[in-house]
């Protein structure tokens, strides 16, 4: 975790139950000038501090000393998550945390994160070079590229990724055959009023908050018949996890609670390849959200048999769609909260049910600009 509420909530249990006992599993800072936090065991207790072993990197048996405001315990942080805050009830709650509804209030996100003057213009964006020369692989940003956004440790891009919960690691993923990631820093994007709606609803509202938003937009095509199960109908997951955990490392147990949503395009009854409500025959809370972001949990920990093959989990941001149609085309959107800078993930999703024709994959390889392929399209359109 890389967030200033770790702190927060550190204090927050020492002063309400006092010193943790050895063998309490918790999340304690790596060193005072970092402000990391990770998983970790305590192996002993001392006057206003512990020994604690971190899980994944410290194999040679090293503890490190940290103080007891520096580590909260994994019960402690289900506990926040259980309730939605570290402090349950309140004006209008109940003892369980829980507002008249019956629903468990969020904490809002304190600010929007503010857009800053694009540095690019539309003509230097269109004529950017893609990576290498195979699939349409292209990030605007001069920090980032997208050979870059592949997570080693999770074999998952750092965007939403379609995926199918129960293969080996928990999320087995189609092919991803394009991306084109931006960011409001790069160039001036503009994403549909519903969404910027859904967004600006997870964060305080204040006479301060900004009309407009920095955001990172990503464009995601992506082949997902191999991962497809026919029997249970059209149905994936939609998966954030290496987004928001960019920095896993194998070992670790890390989970957090992602206000995330998706969106169909424009009028969706001319769009035929559009998502659908929610399956009757789901389970309550762990579908996608349509028009509004709501929290998903975001867990990512090492697998039982093996701690070095790391697993993604739960089973939950499902997204449902008509199997008949070859592609499904959406928006989503995710937050992610615990940042130390919120950042927001705007996605416009392409989902090929089939396998992607000759001639698009011919378009993908030859295009080596966005100009290029977008007057290819033109051309030869995607199918």
């Amino acid at each position: 975790m890389a967030t200033p509420r770790c702190a927060e909530f550190a204090k927050d249990e020492y002063k309400r139950f006092g010193s943790l006992s050895v063998g309490s599993k918790v999340y304690a800072r790596y060193a005072e000038e970092e402000q990391l936090w990770y998983h970790a065991r305590i192996t002993a207790t001392n006057a206003g501090s512990y020994n604690v072993r971190f899980s994944g990197f410290d194999h040679d048996g090293t503890d490190h000393k940290c103080k007891q405001t520096e580590a909260f315990s994994e019960r402690f942080l289900k506990r926040i998550m259980r309730k939605g805050s570290a402090r349950g009830g309140g004006k209008k709650g109940d003892s369980k945390g829980k507002d008249k509804a019956g629903t468990i209030p969020r904490r809002p996100i304190p600010n929007l994160p503010e857009k800053s003057d694009p540095k690019f213009t539309l003509e230097q964006i269109l004529s950017s070079k893609k990576e290498g020369s195979a699939n349409f692989y292209l990030s605007i940003s001069e920090d980032t590229k997208v050979c870059d956004m592949m997570s080693p440790i999770l074999a998952l891009y750092q965007c939403g990724v379609p995926a199918r919960y129960g293969g080996e690691g928990g999320y087995p993923s189609g092919e991803i055959a394009a991306i084109l990631r931006a960011t409001t820093d790069d160039v001036d994007l503009q994403i549909p009023d519903k969404i910027k709606t859904a967004i600006a609803a997870c964060f305080a509202k204040d006479e301060s908050s900004p009309n407009e938003f920095a955001f990172e937009y990503i464009w995601c095509a992506s082949q997902i018949s191999d991962i497809l199960k026919p029997k249970d109908g059209g149905s994936v997951n939609l998966v954030h996890h290496a987004w928001v955990y960019k920095d896993i490392q194998p070992g670790q147990r890390r989970q957090c609670q992602m206000p995330m949503g998706v969106f169909n395009m424009g009028d969706e009854n001319k769009w035929a390849g559009r998502l659908e409500v929610k399956n009757p025959a789901s389970k309550g809370g762990r579908d996608a959200s349509h028009d509004k972001c709501t929290p998903q949990r975001v867990s990512v920990h090492a697998a039982k048999r093996n701690k070095w093959v790391m697993c993604c989990s739960p089973n939950n941001a499902k997204i449902y769609f008509d199997l008949k149609n070859p592609l499904i085309a959406f928006w989503s959107a995710a937050i992610d909260r615990d940042a130390e800078k919120p950042r927001i993930l705007v996605q416009f999703n392409w989902m090929f049910t089939q396998r992607i024709t000759a001639s698009t994959y011919s378009l993908l390889q030859k295009a080596s600009t966005l100009k290029e392929l977008l007057d290819g399209m033109v051309i030869t359109p995607f199918s």
